[in-house]
């Protein structure tokens, strides 16, 4: 492992510091905003501001490391400002002789053992106890800084897929729009009228986790592949429901919650269907990717938001659902419409594979330089 390396436990290689037990009352219209791990995960969420003074360790400022410690564990580099730091976030700064980039990149990698020793059972959190028993490797400055060099330049990578990713996104949302712009309002049809079954919705309880058993198609997965983390229920319940069961090539809604989220079930896949979802089968008069791309444009969610019901939370029910107008072109140009939404979707499955290459590859590397298996040659 090479006489560099030495064992230290976290809080020796850095002060971790606890952010701000703001109380609703201390928010105000202006002043700097308060980050809590909604906002340091996700730089569009809603955040409240607080112009008072308060000690100054509960500031972050572009370039801090912030660690949440509670529920999400998560570390992050804070890019966006001046901004004050609430509670169960750590402002972690690092010790002299500890090079900033670096410790950021172990403490990621940390994370999984950090989980597996943290508190609770639903609700993850680290104390400052385990910070002081957690012991990893550290090796001199200048390997640190070697260290940190090389997975900048793998970070960097994994940020420009994900810039690149986001990038088609917005130009298949545009398109959708451009291509559906044009179509004869004529055209429409009810919903239950370009189906061959009735909407329903799916298993109201799932039940505990049958690893052999039936995979059950929740709100979360419908961005997915259909194939990984899937819940599996028993065939005893999936029988209960045998309307709902999907066998590929359908479309499906989320109509509880999180309403207007769509999915085009895989023609291969199997399986049933939770009762936050609606399943949709389409008839001979519409193609199961347009009815999907419909759905997901702005004017087919604008429709779906017109019959929602609920104020803290939404919902769609059934029979309103088979009301809603759907423009109906004909065959060729429904086709047409979904090779072109199709060509992009492919062009962005082949960033998402990139990007999934560019994650192993931090992963396989991280666990090489942090560990000291594989040392950094100097310049």
């Amino acid at each position: 492992m090479g006489e560099e390396f030495r064992s230290r436990t976290l809080d020796e290689l850095a002060h971790f510091i606890n952010g701000y037990a703001f109380k609703p009352s201390d928010f105000t219209e202006n002043g700097l905003p308060v980050i809590r791990i909604q906002q340091l995960l996700d730089a569009d969420a809603e955040t409240d501001r607080f112009d008072g003074q308060i000690d100054s360790r509960f500031m972050i400022q572009t370039g801090d490391i912030v660690m949440s410690w509670s529920g999400t564990i998560a570390v992050v580099e804070w890019k966006r400002g001046d901004a004050w730091l609430n509670q169960h976030l750590f402002r972690v700064d690092p010790r002299d002789g500890v090079s900033r980039e670096f410790l950021r990149h172990l403490l990621s990698f940390a994370v999984d053992d950090l989980l597996r020793a943290a508190h609770g059972t639903t609700m993850k959190h680290i104390t400052r106890a385990e910070l002081s028993r957690f012991v990893v490797l550290i090796p001199s400055l200048g390997e640190q800084r070697r260290i940190a060099e090389v997975l900048d330049t793998v970070e960097e990578g994994i940020q420009a897929t994900k810039r690149v990713i986001s990038k088609i996104s917005r130009i298949r949302e545009a398109t959708i729009d451009d291509l559906l712009s044009g179509l004869d309002p004529h055209l429409d049809s009810c919903l239950a009228d370009v189906l061959q079954d009735p909407l329903c919705y799916g298993i109201v309880q799932v039940g505990e986790y049958v690893s052999e058993g039936i995979p059950v198609v929740a709100i979360r997965d419908l961005n997915g592949d259909f194939g990984l983390d899937l819940h599996r229920t028993s065939t005893t319940i999936d029988e209960q429901y045998p309307r709902s069961r999907v066998q590929g090539g359908e479309v499906l809604l989320s109509i509880k919650g999180t309403i207007g989220k769509v999915g085009l079930v895989p023609r291969a896949f199997r399986g049933n269907i939770s009762r936050d979802i609606a399943l949709l089968r389409p008839n001979a008069k519409v193609k199961s990717a347009y009815l999907a791309h419909f759905l997901q444009s702005h004017e087919g969610q604008r429709r779906l938001r017109r019959i929602a019901v609920g104020t803290t939370r939404a919902e769609l029910s059934i029979h309103a659902l088979r009301d809603v107008p759907v423009s109906v072109p004909d065959s060729s140009e429904q086709c047409l419409i979904a090779e072109i939404v199709g060509n992009l979707d492919a062009w962005q499955e082949e960033e998402f594979n990139r990007l999934s290459k560019l994650r192993q590859l931090q992963k396989g590397l991280s666990a090489d330089l942090i560990s000291g298996r594989v040392r950094t040659v100097a310049a």
